[in-house]
This record gives structure tokens, sequence and C-alpha cells, in this order.
């Protein structure tokens, strides 16, 4: 939907004198089943009605555009949220959705509150993933363990991509809470635990998350880039109780109507709970996007896009094209996203508690920040807690020199100097990281299906120093996914002579 209703059908709406207040949440009764409102400057109401025109607002599938009055209206069906797409160099005051609640009638009108506030070019987001507690003590770990990092962040914006718990939906509270801490607005994805099980399908499996967190899927602008926020999680229902991923034909309609209105040459980001694809299992409905194609169908032609994700628990970069599409075109970069939890908070506790937590292809537990400047992006991956001094992990097991780099993917070149040695060029492989073979073997504890997996970002290089029982000191050079290139003094031990 492009267009609008007529504006004798809207100015009849007027007539009636009470209207529903998107900032205190007072609502009047209607019976049409078409949502009327308006997008003001902030503070204009006070003015009588200054309203904003060219802002757009959605139902979660139909975009319109304010008129020159601010005015504007959308069908609406039970269950749906209507929201307004926050425009750049604008801030939202108060809430920036309205639920149609099955008990809840239709106000006679809307409201929708924007104040200036202008967006620089360059800016930082935060990106996580999967903080997953199942208790209260594991909600202590995100608190303590990852929320403390971000407090005072000079982000602009921070995005969650799902399973903010671990079916443990009476959490959300508590989670939103510890949020207030940080000094940053938040955005969430709803992630396949994060679904009310008793569902008998996938329209009424997120009352709860509506209820805390508001519309399933959303956009806003910041700058020059516009930023969805997904649910591609697909609940086949309490009888099935499991899951796809999933996008469905009506939040595609909802992505395609909002990018008709964003320059060609703007960023889009989205984010979602389940990759688009999967390194080690692409044919797995339950780890990968059934409709991806139909996604990057309704990127093409754009020259800077980026998506992300979570669930896996693993790290990984993805560079994705339409099948049959012209390889000289450049791919649509998708990046699965390291989990905050990591192994699930498995793993030996350190000094303060809280387990190591790395995951299970061997990545610390932590988040990422994402840089915006203008159309371009890089992302920087950060341990959580006491975050180590490299990106890395270097071991020498049965003679080869193995290399984790903790975020990197097919495009990230690694090479290595052991000692006084030459530098060599390693190649990447698909392995377990030893480390992550002992630190989540034996009797460490552990949630029980937790166990080392293969990586997708392993480089091997047969390189042989001097053996000794002590750790050698080695040099990593690395050229990542986004050209920057680094190097790394550490020590590398032989895992053959450790105990």
């Amino acid at each position: 939907m492009t267009g609008s209703y007529s504006r004798r059908e809207f100015l009849a709406s007027l007539g009636a004198a009470l209207t529903y207040n998107a900032t205190n949440g007072s609502i009047a009764a209607a019976e049409a089943q078409i949502a009327r409102g308006l997008v003001c400057a902030s503070g204009s109401r006070a003015r009588r009605a200054q309203g904003l025109s060219g802002v757009l607002v959605s139902n979660g599938r139909d975009v319109v555009v304010t008129r020159g009055d601010g005015s504007w209206e959308l069908p609406v069906q039970i269950g749906d949220h209507i929201f307004v797409i926050k425009p750049s160099d604008f801030a939202v005051s108060g809430s920036f959705h309205w639920h149609h609640a099955e008990a809840a009638a239709i106000p006679n009108q809307i409201l929708f509150d924007l104040a200036p506030a202008p967006e620089p070019q360059r800016f930082q987001a935060l990106l996580l993933t999967d903080t997953q507690p199942d208790c209260e003590e594991e909600l202590g770990f995100v608190r303590d363990d990852i929320i403390v990092g971000l407090k005072c962040h000079p982000a602009a914006f921070a995005i969650h991509h799902g399973d903010v718990v671990g079916d443990a939906l009476h959490l959300y509270p508590e989670y939103k809470e510890l949020l207030s801490s940080t000094g940053i607005p938040w955005h969430h994805c709803a992630g396949n635990h994060d679904i009310d099980r008793e569902a008998p399908n996938d329209a009424s499996s997120r009352q709860t998350w509506k209820q805390v967190f508001g519309p399933r899927r959303y956009a806003f602008r910041y700058a020059q880039a516009v930023f969805f926020v997904l649910d591609n999680v697909e609940y086949l229902g309490r009888e099935q109780g499991s899951y796809r991923g999933a996008f469905g034909p009506e939040q595609l309609a909802f992505v395609r109507n909002v990018l008709a209105h964003v320059p060609k040459d703007h960023l889009v980001v989205l984010s979602m709970h389940i990759p688009l694809r999967c390194y080690l299992a692409p044919d797995d409905a339950s780890d990968t996007t059934v409709d991806w194609v139909e996604l990057l169908r309704l990127l093409d032609g754009r020259p800077h896009t980026v998506s992300f994700s979570g669930h896996l628990h693993a790290t990984e970069h993805h560079y994705l094209r339409m099948p049959g599409s012209d390889p000289s075109r450049g791919a649509h970069h998708h990046h699965v996203l390291t989990a905050a939890s990591g192994s699930w908070w498995s793993g030996p506790r350190d000094e303060r508690g809280i387990p190591c937590a790395d995951s299970t292809d061997g990545t610390p537990n932590g988040f990422h920040v994402l840089t915006v400047d203008g159309a371009a992006y890089a992302t920087e991956f950060v341990a959580a807690g006491q975050s180590r001094q490299a990106p890395l992990r270097a071991c020498i097991e049965n003679g080869r020199l193995l290399v984790n780099v903790f975020d990197g993917g097919p495009r990230t070149v690694v090479s290595a100097r052991v000692g006084d040695g030459t530098w060599k060029a390693l190649r990447r492989e698909v392995l377990r990281d030893p480390a992550t073979c002992r630190l989540l073997g034996g009797s460490n504890p552990r949630k029980p299906w937790v166990e080392a997996t293969s990586s997708s970002h392993i480089w091997s290089g047969d390189i042989v120093p001097a053996y000794r029982p002590v750790p050698h000191q080695t040099a990593i050079r690395i050229t990542d996914e986004y050209g920057r290139v680094r190097e790394h003094h550490v020590h590398c031990w032989n895992m053959d002579e450790s105990g």
C-alpha cells in the first residue's frame, strides 16, 4: 500500500474529541477498521495540530507517508502494531507504536510525537545476541559480564538479535531494568527462546513479547541509514513445538514497502535472529532462513547492504548472491554475531564466579560494535568481562600452528611468524579449536548439549619451531573482513606438551 485514504475520510474522524496518546496510553473507542492519526512535532498539540509531513507510518505490512498536516490512515487487524518509522534527525518522544490488542478498540486518532535531534553521519551502534539467561543467577551473569561493559558507551543505540532469555519470559522485566543502567536506547529482535510455547500457531506466539518489547518487526532511520528489526522465527505451534527460519510474505512486503522510500545510495541494515545461511548446516531449516533469496531480491541493485543475526552461538561471515546472479556484482554481507552467553553460560568459573562461556567454535562470549560512516560500515568484536589482549587464540598441535581469529571470515587473510622465523601464509580450515575442546570437555561444568564444534574461523600452517615446554612468542598478521591490517604478538602454547 503506497497511497492513503481520502482526506474526507480522515477529516470526518476528527469530529470525535477523544484520541489515543502514544505517550501516556489513553484510548477511546472506535469501530472502524481503519486506524487514523497524526505525526506531530514534539509539543505541537498545545498549539493545535502542527503535523510533520513526509514521515512513514506502517502496520507491519503497508507503509504510508504523512500528508502536509501530518495525518495518515492505515488498515488495522487485531494483533497489529501501528508504528512510526523514525526519520533521520528526529527522536521519538514517548512510544513509537500502538498495539491493536484483541480487547482494544481502535482509537479515533493515534498521535506520534517527534522531536528534532541532529544525527552525525558517523556513529556507532552496539550489536548483541543470545544473552539467554534461564534463571536469576544467569541474569546476574548478563549484568556483570555484559551490561557492565556497555555503560556510558558512546553508541547511538543498541540492537539485540534475539533469545533475550532462555525460555524464562518472566525475566523480561528485570532484564529491561538492567538495560536502563546503560543510558543507551535499545531495539530487540525476537528469538526462538522468546516464544509463548503454548501458542497454537505463529500468529499468537509473541503475545508476551508484544506486551514487553512491542512490534515483531519495524524499521527506523538514523543519519544516512535505514535499520530493519525483523522476526524470522516462524513457530510451528505447540503440537509440533518446533520452528523454522522464515520471513513470510507479509514481512517481505513490509521490507519492500519501506525500501520504496529509501534512496538507493543509502545504507540498509537488517537485524534478525536466525541466520540467512549457516556455515556447517546450510540446509537446516531451524538454523537458516528458507526465504533468504526473496530478501536478497528486495536488496538487489542496492550497493550498501548488510544483515546481522545470532542463534548459532558461533561467529560467521557470509557473502550471498541470488542463484544465477552476475558474479561480478557485489554480494550481500551477512554476519552471524558472537553470542553474549557464549556456550550458554557454561565452562569453569573465573574469580568473579562467572563461567568462561567461550562459544563452541572457540569465540569468547561478547558483543560487536558497528561503526557507520555515511553509507560505509565496519564491525569490531569485543570480548566480554575480562577481555583478551588480542582478538585471537594461537596454539601448536601435532606440529601445526592453529590460529582462531575470533571474528574471521572468508575474506580474512592470516599469516604468522613463530619466534625468529619468517612470515608464512596460513590456510583456512574447518577444524575444532583444541583449547575449546579442553575447556568444554572432561568434567568442566557445562550444559548437557555443549561441546566443541568445528569453527569457520581457524587458520593453520605447518610451522614447527624448536619445541620447548614453554610458550613461544608468535606474531600474527591479520587482514580482516573490512581490509584492516593488524599485527598481534601472542604466546603460542604447545598443546602436545601441555597437561
